[in-house]
């Protein structure tokens, strides 16, 4: 394995996983635990196994963060194709993510059962850097980290270190967009949220 992959991978077990990103090493792994989650009655996320180019995980419901203290912004990010059903949402110190989101866990290494909530709530707020929200880079590795050390996880300098220097790797506008963004105001209503059907959830 070349010399830069050693010092690499270390810091891409850290990042949040992104739907683009490439599996380096092919070494990505899902605790059971993670899949037991998922199967639980009313689990908030499916576990998709054998979706291409790998496993990853769907929401089956909406998600809303109350983070104190960070500004977000006002904005929608929508599907980049018709009818741009409404992915989420940050209305200041809120931020909505809408059924359907689907990320895949930690960049390498093995997701466990503490990760799914940290590496969700990442991915969503790099989703939206790389579709042109407003929320920084700085903001959302911020977030990670204090929920990782929340979480339990060791070493959280060290990994709010690696995604300082990494992380705009996964950042970078995605070309063809996979969300648009619509700049809203706090009067703007916030979109409807759609209700878990209970059917099982193939991804957006």
């Amino acid at each position: 394995m070349p010399k830069i992959l050693h010092l690499l991978l270390p810091a891409a077990a850290l990042l949040g996983g992104c739907r683009q990103c490439i599996d380096w090493t092919n070494n990505k792994q899902m605790d059971p635990g993670v899949e037991a989650m998922a199967a639980q009655p009313g689990s908030f996320f499916c576990y998709l196994k054998d979706k291409e180019p790998g496993f990853c995980l769907v929401t089956r419901r909406a998600m809303i963060w109350d983070m104190p203290g960070w500004n977000l912004g006002y904005w929608r990010g929508l599907h980049p194709k018709p009818p741009h059903r409404v992915l989420m949402e940050a209305r200041g110190d809120i931020l909505i993510l809408h059924r359907k989101f689907v990320w895949d866990g930690m960049t390498y290494g093995t997701t466990r059962p503490r990760d799914v909530l940290t590496t969700l709530l990442h991915d969503v707020q790099y989703h939206s850097l790389k579709a042109g929200s407003r929320i920084s880079r700085r903001t959302a590795d911020r977030i990670f980290i204090c929920q990782e050390k929340e979480a339990g996880t060791r070493a959280c300098w060290l990994g709010y270190i690696l995604l300082r220097t990494f992380g705009g790797l996964f950042a970078k506008p995605a070309d063809p967009p996979t969300m648009l963004i619509e700049w809203t105001t706090p009067d703007t209503p916030p979109a409807p949220v759609e209700q878990d059907d209970g059917k099982p959830v193939k991804g957006w």
